[in-house]
């Protein structure tokens, strides 16, 4: 799997798939480097030793496993996210 986005990623980075606005390209990337650092986690978890998960220091993976922990959005559908959405726009207002 980890190879397999890897490929992906460095075909999205040689422009195979087109180019994109700065703030899409941005996500995209996003995208790609928590998939990868996700994977990172779960072999450090088991105990795998995996040589590609260097790519990703303590710190970077400290910080994910912190964030994951408050990721209230996990356990909500759609529709609840979009009511959270909306609430906090009519607060801002």
């Amino acid at each position: 799997m980890w190879n397999e986005i890897i490929e992906n990623y460095e075909s999205y980075l040689d422009g195979s798939c087109g180019n994109f606005l700065s703030d899409l390209d941005i996500h995209i990337h996003s995208q790609f480097e928590v998939s990868l650092l996700v994977l990172a986690l779960s072999f450090i978890l088991n105990n795998k030793d995996f040589k590609a998960v260097e790519r990703f220091n303590d710190k970077e993976i400290g910080i994910y496993e912190n964030i994951s922990k408050y990721d209230v959005f996990e356990i909500l559908i759609i529709e609840d996210i979009k009511k959270k959405i909306i609430s906090k726009d009519k607060e801002n207002s």
